[in-house]
């Protein structure tokens, strides 16, 4: 839920990522290493971080484990 809220307030804020200090404060870490057209990649790869998390949590078969994590690669 948080990557979620994170990634609504960098859409919001994406006029101002480069030129606001505060935004540059509190979220300057997951954006300012990227073009000022990705500031959303970030967000993306923690989005496939949780996925990975989740999918080694849910008791599924060890194929489907696989699968899933193929499919979140490609």
């Amino acid at each position: 839920m948080a990557i979620v809220i994170v990634g609504i307030e960098l859409r919001r804020a994406r006029h101002k990522l480069h030129t606001d200090e505060r935004t540059m404060h509190e979220y300057g870490t997951l954006y300012l290493r990227y073009d000022e057209k990705h500031y959303y990649w970030e967000v993306l790869i923690l989005v496939r971080k949780l996925l990975f998390v989740v999918m080694l949590r849910v008791p599924i078969g060890q194929w489907a484990q696989v699968a899933g994590c193929s499919i979140v690669l490609v």
